[in-house]
């Protein structure tokens, strides 16, 4: 009775264990940690020069990166949030009316904060935007 009992009980953690290992991965898990950052080494000489818009495009994107580096989403979520990002940061500097010259633009990247062994933020996604020069 008792060797019986003690195979069902093996069994029955066999068949539990069994189930975990077998269930699938989902590649594109829910995590925190990103945020977005400028990247100067491929923005305009424009965009580098123009400490007005520097300073405006800093000063958004650390208002918006405090809840984005909080925020539990997957990387395809992440990345519909960058855009949406991207397109209401240019909204905002534009709105400013700064003093902008033509082709100034900056490029953005959507990283994640896990680092590798390098210690660099992966890129998710990037994207160039571009501002408008002051209407007259």
């Amino acid at each position: 009775m008792k060797k019986e009992l003690l195979n069902k009980v093996l069994l029955s953690i066999f068949v539990i264990m069994a189930a975990f290992s077998f269930t699938a991965c989902d590649d594109d898990e829910t995590q925190n940690g990103w945020y977005v950052s400028v990247d100067t080494d491929q923005s305009s000489a424009n965009f580098i020069s123009n400490l007005f818009i520097q300073t405006a495009v800093s000063n958004q994107l650390a208002i918006m990166n405090n809840d984005f580096k909080l925020s539990m989403m997957s990387e395809s979520d992440a990345k519909k949030h960058f855009n949406a990002m991207c397109t209401e940061l240019e909204n905002k500097v534009n709105a400013l009316e700064l003093p902008v010259l033509d082709d100034t633009y900056c490029t953005l990247y959507l990283t994640h904060a896990i680092s590798d062994p390098n210690g660099k933020a992966p890129v998710i996604a990037s994207k160039k935007i571009t501002f408008a020069t002051k209407s007259e």
